[in-house]
């Protein structure tokens, strides 16, 4: 079943937006018509008919799916897009509601974009609407989980479509995805660069159990998203009890004491656009659940934490797009203790957060970032908190 969205108006007639937002002052992020793009979010778009064991979509990966999928798509359709989405037909049609675009956008232009929704029934039908819209647009960024390697295997099989209809992939390159999504991988990748690693052993169902230490510890999949399956232990007994228990091989790392940051780049062939990092909120009850993030203080912690993103964007050669990087900043002044936890190859939830401080459209930075530019990115000093559903508090300007 395919339903049309042209403009702010759904094929019933009734209001998609209750504005017509433009990308800002810098004209250079917007596009002119017929430039399309496809937007592939794995959790609302229909990969779970390729997890049948997950059922439904549901739970934190659906919030946070939904929020990036409509943040990116609100921002695509103001920088003039055309835009192509997948929905999973078990859910509400997110794109039925008014879209999030920013308060501040200029909203005297009429750069929306059309907005193209077809839903997903089945993994047959699921297939098929990915090769069918990848070739048919311009552009092609792909949002999954790291989870049972579904984020390497969709940018594998876009990137062979697009080989063939001459589109651009806004995610980094499968084989750099590959490392990155593996939290082992990403760690020995990392000790290449002589810093900012943490030690860790990889174990597999079965294998012995013994860690040397330092405790506590963090046991975590090797191909995992978020928070999700992530655990802290104490003690050699627990996590004997945590690893009799695996099916899928985890990473067992010392547990990092700090503040934990995240930082995004947009990559592309020339240098990195690194934006402003924000501090990760967590689940006040002990958990690794990820429930937002704010905008990260302090000269110092801003400065290592953008030295440690350079670092991890020479680990990507030729790649394009949005990244992500988790890191965990010690109480060294001098940084000694800073270290990269995770690197996200592909949009994550702070992109809720950094498009309300951005004073140009964020998805036109990316695409004109892939396009070999450099773009014009400006940030307000307003202080914003987001929560991972993409609500977003602003406090008052610094």
């Amino acid at each position: 079943m395919i339903r049309v969205f042209a403009g702010a108006v759904d094929a019933e007639g009734v209001a998609v937006a209750e504005v017509v937002a433009v990308a800002g002052e810098n004209e250079t992020t917007n596009q002119g018509p017929g430039v399309r793009v496809f937007i592939y979010e794995f959790v609302t778009g229909g990969g779970c008919f390729l997890m049948p064991q997950w059922g439904r979509p549901s739970g934190s990966l659906l919030v946070e799916g939904l929020a990036m999928a409509r943040a990116v798509t609100a921002d695509a359709l103001s920088a003039g897009f055309d835009v192509m989405v997948t929905v999973d037909c078990r859910l509400d049609n997110p794109f039925a509601h008014p879209l999030p675009y920013r308060p501040g956008d200029n909203v005297t232009g009429t750069h929306l974009g059309n907005l193209l929704v077809e839903f997903v029934d089945s993994e047959v039908s699921h297939w098929e609407r990915l090769a069918r819209l990848t070739r048919q647009c311009d552009f092609v960024m792909v949002i999954a989980p790291e989870i049972d390697g579904q984020l390497e295997r969709i940018v594998r099989r876009v990137k062979s479509d697009l080989s063939e209809a001459g589109g651009t992939l806004l995610s980094p390159l499968p084989d750099d995805v590959a490392w990155a999504a593996d939290k082992h991988l990403t760690q020995l990748r990392l000790r290449q660069l002589g810093r900012y690693y943490v030690e860790g052993v990889r174990r597999e169902a079965g294998e012995d159990s013994h860690y040397a230490g330092p405790w506590p510890a963090v046991v975590k999949p090797l191909l995992g998203a978020g928070s999700w399956g992530v655990r802290r232990v104490e003690r050699q007994v627990d996590l004997e009890t945590e690893l009799s228990g695996i099916t899928e091989p985890v990473r067992v790392e010392p547990f990092c004491p700090g503040t934990a940051a995240s930082i995004a780049m947009l990559l592309g062939p020339r240098r990195p656009v690194v934006l402003p990092p924000l501090r990760q909120r967590f689940d006040p009850e002990g958990s690794f659940q990820y429930v937002g993030g704010e905008r990260l203080g302090g000269d110092s912690l801003i400065e290592r934490t953008e030295k440690m993103a350079r670092a991890v964007a020479t680990l990507f050669v030729g790649a394009v797009g949005y990244i992500g990087v988790d890191v965990v900043l010690g109480d060294h002044v001098r940084g000694q203790e800073d270290r990269v936890i995770e690197v996200n190859p592909r949009l994550t939830t702070s992109y809720v957060g950094l498009r309300q401080i951005a004073r140009e459209n964020l998805f036109g930075a990316i695409v004109l970032t892939a396009q070999g530019g450099a773009p014009r990115m400006t940030f307000s000093n307003q202080a914003i908190q987001f929560s991972a559903d993409g609500t977003v508090a602003s406090g008052s300007v610094s």
